[in-house]
This record gives structure tokens, sequence and C-alpha cells, in this order.
């Protein structure tokens, strides 16, 4: 996906007492970040992260 900065920000922004994600960097090129539904499923939004190679 494309966004995973400001999905986190608008998830820190409110402010949830229970869900309240941390974003990551991952070795592999991607930012992302974990959230938990309901039902204890994982799910990982991903973005990769674009450098000098990709232009």
């Amino acid at each position: 996906m494309t966004g995973v900065e400001e999905l986190h920000q608008r998830l820190a922004a409110k402010k949830y007492r229970y869900m309240n994600p941390g974003i990551q960097t991952q070795e592999w090129g991607t930012r992302e970040v974990c959230v938990v539904d309901p039902f204890g499923n994982q799910l990982i939004f991903s973005e990769r992260i674009k450098d000098a190679s990709d232009r």
C-alpha cells in the first residue's frame, strides 16, 4: 500500500486505549504498521521504501 506513515499518524491521533500500533522499518525495505482485529488476527500494512536505485 501507499501512505503507511499517514495511516500510522491517523491511528495515533485517535488515542485508543488498547490500540496504539507502532511503525517499523524492516531490513528488507518496507515500513509496516501492524494492528490486531477483535478476533486476534494481525493485519500488517506495508509500504516499500523508495531509495536511489528505484529512480
